[in-house]
Order: C-alpha cells, then sequence, then structure tokens
C-alpha cells in the first residue's frame, strides 16, 4: 500500500497530461504483468518486525505500537497475506485477460442459470413447510395425521359469507336465507360440480339422493333445496321458527356456530332474532379436477358479488374463500411485483451511470458503471444457477436476493473504482489493477466475508424459509466479490483503452472531437462528493462538533432502544396479499361478524385400548381440561365418547331407534323387530359390536364415521373430536402462542403420557395453524440466538482481519447499537417482529457491519500520527466509496416500498433502517469515537 508521502505525490499528478508512453506502457502491460521485485523481496518480510529498527525509524516514537501490538499485527499479517495474493492474482489476471475473462463470466452465468431451471429447479409454496421449524413436535404430530392415522383426506374446503355490512340478516330472515340459496345454486350450477362431487371424502345425500360433496349451511334446515324452501314458507315467522330448531330434519344435531355469526335468541320462546353473518361451507375432494373448479366457481362467485353491490337497495354482501384463494391471491402479489425487479436494474444503471459520469466526452464512464450493474446480475444468475442445480427450493422469500444484492453488490465496485482513481495516472493500468487491489483487496474480502458468514449462521436456522434464503443469498454475496475483483476489473481494463484511444462514452465506435488548440483534455478531478468529503472532514473535526454528535447520537440510541422495548409480534396472513384482494375483505368481515370464531383443533387419541372404560374416562377428563384453557369456552359440540355412553344407557326401544337405520344394514335387519331397549341390548355384546350398532345410527354416522378409525378386527386405533379456541386474538401472536403452550401443558400432564415421548403422545391437539404458531414460539429464541451468534462472529472476523487488536471495542458495542436502533426504527416504522421481519434482522448484522469495518480498515492502515489526522484520512479515502455504496443499498429496495405485499415493503422499510443508521454510524458516530479513543499507532502494513 502507498504510503502517505505517496498518495501525496500522487494527488500531485493526478492533473498532469498522460505521458505519450503510456498507451506502449499498456500495451506492454497486456502481454506480461510487470514483475516488482523490490515489491516482492519486500512482501517476504513480516509486515512489523519491532525489532527492525531500519523499518520504523521515521515513525514517531509515541506512534510505534507496544511488543504486543506488534506481534498481534505481525500474526494477523500472516493471515492477511495470503488472501491479498490470491485477491491480487484474480484481478492482475482479469487484467491481463479481460475480454477472455467478461466472455468467461457472461457464459458461465448463462450456462449455470440454464442448466439449474432445467434440472433440479423446484418451488416451494406451502407456507406449513416454509415457516414450520425442522425438527418440530407439531410436524411429528402432523405427519401422523396425514400418513398415518387413517382418518380420510381432509377435503378442499370453501368458506361463503352472506352478510349486511353489520346489520341483522335476520331482519328479513326470508329474503336473507333466499340470498344464500342464490350463492348455493351458484355453486352447485359451475359446470362440473357433479363430476367433481363423485370423488368426494366428506359426503351427503342432496334432494335427489344423490351422494355429493359435503355441505354446512342453514340451506340444510330444507334438505339444501330452494323448492322445499318455497313450498314450507309462509312468512318470516315460518323462517324464525324452523331454523331456530336444535337438530336439522334427519335428526342431525346443529352447530350454530358453523353456520351463523353472532347469533342471538329470545330467552322466552328460543327463537333466534338476530345474527350478522350466514356462513356456508361446501367440500371438495382433495384432486385435479376440484382444484381446476375451484377456479371457475370462484369466478362465478365474484361475479355473483358484483351483481350484488350494484343492486340498489340490496343490503347483502357476499364474501369467499377457497383453499387456492391464498395461493391464487399470493401469487397475484408475486406476480404484481415482478416489474420490480427490472425497475431495479434500471434504477441502480442509472444511479451508477451518474455516480461515474463526467462532464467530459473521454473521461465519462457512465458505460463501466452499467458494466457494473450487469457484474452483479451475472453474479446473481451464478447463484441462483448453482443452488437450482444443487436442489434448493425456491421460495417467495428468495425473491428479494436480487434487491438486497442489488443494493449492496455494487459496494465492492464503488471501493474498487475509488481507490484505482487514487493510484498515479502515469504507470501503466496493469500496475494501477494491482496497487488497487493491493489497497482495498483485504477490505472487501472482509467485509464479504462477513456478510457470507452472517448469511451462513442463518442457514443454521430452523425454519425452512430462513436457511433457503441464507442459502441462496451466502454464495451469491461471495460471487459478487469473484465478479467484482474480475469481471469489473477487466472492465476497467477496456475502459482504460477506450479512453487512451478518445473513444466516447457510452458511443465506443465513435471518436470525440479534437480541441481547437490542439490540446489534451484534462483528467477530470474527482466529483463533488470527494470535496465534499474533504470539507466534511474538517468540519467533523471541530471540538464543539464532536461534542454535538455524541449528544445526538447518545440520545437517539436512547430513545430508540425505549422504542425497541415496545415491539410486539404480530402478524396476519392477509398482509402479505394485494390491498385488494378479496381474501382480505373475507376474512375482515369474518372476524367482525362471527367473533372470530376462533381455531377448532382436533384432539387425538392413538394407541390405547379405547374399549376401555378407564381409558374413555381418560379421554373424558383430557378434552375437560384442554376444555378449562383460557383459550376454550365451551364443551366440544359433539364427542363420540360421550354420545356414545350416553347410547348405550339410552332407554329407547330398539325396533323404534332402528326404524332409522338404512334399511340395507345388518343392524336393521337384526333390531327392527326387538322389543328391548337399547341398553338392554348394547349389554349383551361386545365393544367392537355395540360402536357397529352406535355408528348405524345415521346421524352418529355422519358425525363419527369420519372421526374414528377401526382396524379388521373392528379396534379402534385412532380417534378425534373438535374443541374450539375462540377466545383467542388471531391477529395477536402472544395469544397464539400462549393457546399453544397450554395446549401442551395440559397435554403433558394427561395420564396416557406420562413417560412418553412427545413426538409419540397418545392424547395430543392438532390443528395445521400449529404450523406457523411453532414458528412464532421459536422465532424469539432464534432471533436472540442468531443476533448473539451475529455479533459474536463479526466481532472474531475483526480480531482476524483488523490489524490491531483493539478493533473488537469498537466493533462489538457499535454493532451492538445499531442493531438495537434498527430495532427502534422499526418500532417507529410500525413494524412488528413477524416471520419477514425476522428474516431482515437476520440479514442485518452481516450488512451493516460492513460500513464499520471499511472505516476501521482504512484507519488502522493509515500513515497519519494523530487520531484527527487519521480520520481524516479515512473520509477523505473511503467516505465516498461508502456514501455512495450505501446510497446504492437503498437505492436497491427502494422499489419495494411500490410493492403489493407486505412482505417486501417491510423489506423496505428493514433496509432503510439499516442504511440510514449504517451511513451515520459509520461516516459520523465511529469517526467521531476513533477522533477521541482511538489508537495512534503507525503499523508498517504492505
Amino acid at each position: 500500500m502507498p504510503n502517505k508521502k505517496d498518495l501525496d505525490t500522487k494527488t500531485s499528478t493526478m492533473s498532469t497530461k498522460p505521458d505519450s508512453s503510456t498507451g506502449k506502457d499498456m500495451e506492454t502491460g497486456m502481454d506480461e504483468i510487470p514483475l516488482r521485485a523490490a515489491e516482492e523481496e519486500k512482501n517476504k518480510k513480516l509486515y512489523y518486525d519491532s525489532d527492525d529498527d531500519d523499518d520504523d525509524s521515521c515513525i514517531p516514537e509515541a506512534n510505534k505500537p507496544s511488543k504486543f501490538s506488534a506481534a498481534w499485527t505481525n500474526a494477523l499479517v500472516q493471515i492477511r497475506k495470503p488472501i491479498a495474493k490470491v485477491v491480487c492474482w484474480m484481478a492482475d489476471s482479469a487484467a491481463a485477460n479481460p475480454k477472455m475473462t467478461i466472455a468467461i463470466g457472461i457464459v458461465l452465468a448463462f450456462e449455470l442459470a440454464i442448466i439449474g431451471v432445467l434440472t433440479n429447479f423446484y418451488l416451494e409454496i406451502d407456507g406449513d413447510v416454509l415457516w414450520t421449524p425442522t425438527p418440530s413436535r407439531v410436524l411429528s404430530h402432523g405427519d401422523y395425521m396425514a400418513n398415518q392415522a387413517g382418518f380420510p383426506s381432509p377435503p378442499r374446503f370453501s368458506l361463503f359469507s352472506v352478510h349486511a355490512n353489520g346489520g341483522n340478516v335476520l331482519a328479513d330472515p326470508q329474503e336473507g336465507v333466499q340470498r344464500v340459496f342464490t350463492l348455493l345454486e351458484t355453486v352447485t350450477g359451475t359446470a362440473g360440480y357433479d363430476n367433481v362431487c363423485k370423488e368426494a371424502t366428506v359426503t351427503m345425500k342432496d334432494e335427489n339422493g344423490d351422494v355429493t360433496c359435503g355441505i354446512n349451511s342453514i340451506t340444510k334446515y330444507y334438505n339444501y333445496s330452494l323448492a322445499n324452501f318455497e313450498s314450507e314458507i309462509n312468512n318470516n315467522a315460518d323462517v324464525l321458527t324452523q331454523i331456530s330448531q336444535p337438530t336439522y330434519p334427519d335428526g342431525t344435531p346443529v352447530e350454530v356456530k358453523s353456520i351463523m355469526g353472532r347469533p342471538q335468541y329470545d330467552s322466552s320462546n328460543q327463537l333466534l332474532t338476530s345474527a350478522q353473518i350466514f356462513i356456508m361451507n361446501v367440500n371438495f375432494p382433495e384432486t385435479d379436477a376440484a382444484y381446476d373448479f375451484e377456479e371457475v366457481m370462484l369466478d362465478n362467485v365474484l361475479a355473483l358479488q358484483e351483481q350484488w353491490i350494484a343492486e340498489t337497495g340490496n343490503p347483502y354482501r357476499l364474501e369467499v374463500f377457497a383453499e387456492r384463494s391464498f395461493d391464487d391471491e399470493f401469487g397475484r402479489a408475486i406476480i404484481a411485483d415482478i416489474p420490480l425487479v427490472p425497475l431495479i436494474f434500471v434504477v441502480m444503471s442509472i444511479f451508477t451511470g451518474l455516480v461515474f459520469f463526467r462532464k467530459n466526452w473521454v473521461h465519462s464512464r457512465c458505460l463501466l458503471g452499467f458494466g457494473a450493474v450487469c457484474s452483479v446480475f451475472l453474479s446473481i444468475m451464478v447463484g441462483y444457477g448453482i443452488m437450482f442445480i444443487i436442489g434448493v427450493p425456491f421460495t417467495s422469500m428468495t425473491q428479494i436476493v436480487p434487491f438486497i444484492m442489488f443494493g449492496i453488490g455494487l459496494d465492492d465496485a464503488f471501493i474498487i473504482w475509488g481507490a484505482y482513481q487514487r493510484m498515479d495516472r502515469s504507470i501503466p493500468v496493469l500496475d494501477r489493477v494491482h496497487d488497487t487491489m493491493e489497497e482495498v483487496g483485504v477490505s472487501i474480502f472482509v467485509t464479504t466475508f462477513t456478510s457470507v458468514v452472517a448469511f451462513a449462521l442463518g442457514s443454521l436456522s430452523k425454519v425452512p424459509a430462513v436457511y433457503w434464503l441464507c442459502s441462496y443469498a451466502a454464495p451469491t454475496i461471495f460471487i459478487d466479490f469473484l465478479y467484482q475483483t474480475t469481471f469489473f476489473v477487466a472492465l476497467i481494463v477496456l475502459d482504460e483503452q477506450r479512453v487512451e484511444a478518445k473513444k466516447r462514452d457510452c458511443f465506443t465506435c465513435l471518436s470525440a472531437p479534437q480541441r481547437d488548440d490542439g490540446e489534451e483534455d484534462e483528467v477530470p478531478e474527482g466529483s463533488i462528493v470527494d470535496r465534499f468529503m474533504g470539507w466534511y472532514s474538517d468540519f467533523l473535526m471541530k471540538p464543539v462538533v464532536k461534542v454535538v454528535v455524541l449528544a445526538i447520537f447518545f440520545s437517539i440510541f436512547g430513545g430508540l432502544a425505549y422504542s425497541a422495548s415496545l415491539l410486539k409480534q404480530e402478524f396476519y396472513f392477509t398482509e402479505v396479499l394485494p390491498s385488494d384482494s378479496y381474501v382480505g375483505d373475507f376474512w375482515d368481515n369474518y372476524v367482525a361478524y362471527t367473533g372470530g370464531g376462533g381455531v377448532r383443533p382436533f384432539v387425538v387419541f392413538r394407541d390405547v385400548d379405547q374399549s376401555d372404560p378407564a381409558i374413555q374416562t381418560q379421554m373424558d377428563e383430557y378434552v375437560n381440561n384442554i376444555v378449562a384453557m383460557d383459550e376454550v369456552s365451551f364443551q366440544p359440540d359433539f364427542f363420540w365418547v360421550r354420545d356414545f355412553q350416553t347410547f348405550l344407557t339410552s332407554t329407547q326401544s330398539m325396533s323404534s331407534l332402528a326404524a332409522g337405520f338404512p334399511a340395507d344394514s345388518t343392524a336393521y335387519a337384526t333390531y327392527s323387530g326387538s322389543q328391548s331397549t337399547v341398553s338392554d341390548v348394547m349389554a349383551s355384546l361386545t365393544f367392537e359390536e355395540q360402536l357397529d350398532v352406535f355408528l348405524t345410527v345415521p346421524s352418529n354416522d355422519q358425525l363419527y364415521s369420519n372421526n374414528i378409525v377401526r382396524n379388521a378386527a373392528g379396534n379402534v386405533t385412532v380417534s378425534r373430536t373438535q374443541v374450539r379456541f375462540n377466545n383467542i386474538n388471531q391477529r395477536s401472536i402472544s395469544s397464539l402462542v400462549d393457546a399453544l403452550e397450554n395446549q401442551r401443558v395440559v397435554t403433558e400432564a394427561a395420564s396416557a403420557n406420562a413417560g412418553v415421548d412427545p413426538d409419540n403422545w397418545k392424547f395430543f391437539t392438532f390443528d395445521e395453524l400449529f404450523y406457523i404458531w411453532q414458528f412464532y414460539t421459536e422465532s424469539p429464541s432464534e432471533l436472540i440466538l442468531s443476533t448473539i451468534m451475529g455479533v459474536s462472529a463479526v466481532s472474531v472476523i475483526s480480531l482476524l482481519f483488523i490489524p490491531h487488536w483493539s478493533s473488537i471495542l469498537f466493533v462489538a458495542p457499535i454493532i451492538s447499537i445499531l442493531y438495537v436502533d434498527l430495532l427502534g426504527f422499526l418500532q417507529i416504522c410500525g413494524v412488528a417482529i413477524n416471520a419477514v421481519s425476522y428474516i431482515s434482522l437476520v440479514m442485518s448484522i452481516g450488512l451493516m457491519v460492513d460500513f464499520l469495518l471499511h472505516i476501521l480498515l482504512r484507519f488502522f492502515e493509515s500513515k497519519e500520527t494523530t487520531r484527527d489526522a487519521k480520520v481524516k484520512d479515512v473520509l477523505q479515502t473511503m467516505g465516498t466509496s461508502i456514501l455512495i455504496g450505501g446510497i446504492s443499498t437503498f437505492l436497491g429496495v427502494l422499489p419495494l416500498m411500490f410493492s403489493s405485499s407486505a412482505i417486501f415493503s417491510t423489506i423496505f422499510y428493514c433496509f432503510l433502517g439499516l442504511v440510514v443508521l449504517g451511513i451515520t454510524h459509520g461516516l459520523i458516530f465511529l469517526p467521531v469515537v476513533l477522533s477521541l479513543l482511538g489508537p495512534t499507532v503507525v503499523l508498517e502494513l504492505q
């Protein structure tokens, strides 16, 4: 690295005219990288030898490091030396063969991207897979329910609601129910309905007696037949009388809250007086045909929705949510954001063009700036291609990697170009490239390494969405480093050839016009940012300014630390959808008019003898303990054990009961003439025979046949019921986490689970929503762990690569302050801790530390002998590149502000805070701290 005297000399020569032999030197340099024997010999020495008076005779005694510091520096030099040599070798090779380097970089990027897409590319959109920590108890229970229990495959649900914008849908019950029938006919009248429902797993018989998709709605009171409704109803009173009955006409008990929201009854006659919403659920089979049918059905229902809105004086509104709705709308959000990717390319191209622009046809470097953007784009292609080939799933979260890369990927290019411009223009280009990489090669490697390590630590997460994102980002960041030190360097060399040939920037086939006086244009000297940094460094070092800076920053830290203490975990799944999504409207109204409805997890019993009355008692106790939780207000509507035990003691005559049995059933033939009571008959039967008769009752068959699994001998292997967690706030993550933890406490205490591994609990509670609840449960501890590991990692890296042991005393505290400040900033912006902000925080440490490491590395490399002089040297040499790099990081994510999804807008706020805090602490706070506390040692570093 050139010393201060050399830099002063080089600065004085920058404005001189190029020597006439430069072109010849450049051509010679292209053929052979000049060997500088003296420098090579010098590099073989230790970088600082405290016993060698000749090497440090020019350093004032007060600026010489202690023996410990010298030994520390010498040890680190042995680590830095091979890195510096490799970086210089890569850059020298690229500079010597620029066209080949560029060709290889382009071909490699396209080949890997194409091969990756055509081989192992895999898109993962299943939210349960993306966000559930792996391994976890929830996954074990979910796998059992899906693949081992033997319950029928869950149907594809479609939920519909009819409401009056908060009004009473029973104000005119005849019209209200009529509207539900209109909705039902729209669904069942959609082409393909009958064919799809032939494969339904949850079924019913329609008005014609044909088996079809199971429907749960108020229309069941009239056997789903509009004709029956019109023939049976004469006035509103008839409607209220019918729909207030506790059982349907076929004897099946009514679960009122599943068909109406917020129902109110007249206490004197138990007739319904009001409700805020009608609910209908249609259960389609899990087939490809049903998936395709849903798309057409949704179009028809949404068209009906628009028709109702257009009707003058119509108070009723229709909402819908089908199984495919979330994926469809989420995909629409992604598609809507796709134009943001080329937009960021355009934005970054314009920005780098402005940075590299000079008011000179020849010495302007806009095309070089565009090449820097292309180098980032190619590195993204290589990184993605490699991940595709390996088989790492592509997810909605990995879409943010290009924005991150365009944001931070150009930082190295700006630093390389800034250092290259400081080199003596009179020496051959290849030597300038070599000197540039000697000066900044280790610096950009260290910052790249910290980012890679931060993302690599993120890949240790148990959450697939996080470790897949980090798996894409970590190698891509390192590949970008390789492209900047080779591809971009090759572009610099080619651009120097253009300058030497006096060709125009951006129009390289055209020569620049000659001046009338025959003189050559002077090389433009610096930029407005360079001149600003010169003034700014002097201003910042004024004592009064330092006092003000420290006061302001510590005040900001106090305020943001308090703000961080107010952060909450909060997330609602509709926030990731477009703001105009019908899904958001459905759930907003559903929650408002049903009181939330809660969550209905299954209570599962397995691997026990369920014919044993003692076990049945334990099952009943477990359900009661679940109901006793604060989150549950009611007993389950239907629980087969309780109904079965009541059935066994029934005094009803067996013949009257058998009259309702299917005529072709064995039980009908056996008991239709029996004069005994049910209890007498049951007493003489085995449990398996009792259960056969119990399930022959049509209402019991409908309620429980899908909830009891039996083996060939008739023994119950697993059964389930459902409870309603109605006292939870689904927008409050703490409420969801408490519910998950409370049911685990109850489950662990169940006598049947004593001594049993939690993954194999005999009794447990499960719902697919537990997957994301598990993420919420583990994310705080994971975030704390990743924060500690991140801060520790970057601190250790600073010890290994910054050539003075005191660096950790600056890195660890300031990066901790930055992290707390970022948390407080997010809280001010209204961003809660959720899945998306969690990922952003995992990334933040590795990105924010870059602003600190460049400053610290340059500070300890400076040959100045006072703190203020060292800080000025840092700001005047690295300040411009860091400032421009920070701005580029912000611009890289700026298009996310226009995203229709809360995912990308959250990322935008995180990066906004990251950049603002990183730049201000890196260019204001840290320089002031170094000017007061930084070591004044001068280290001999080649």
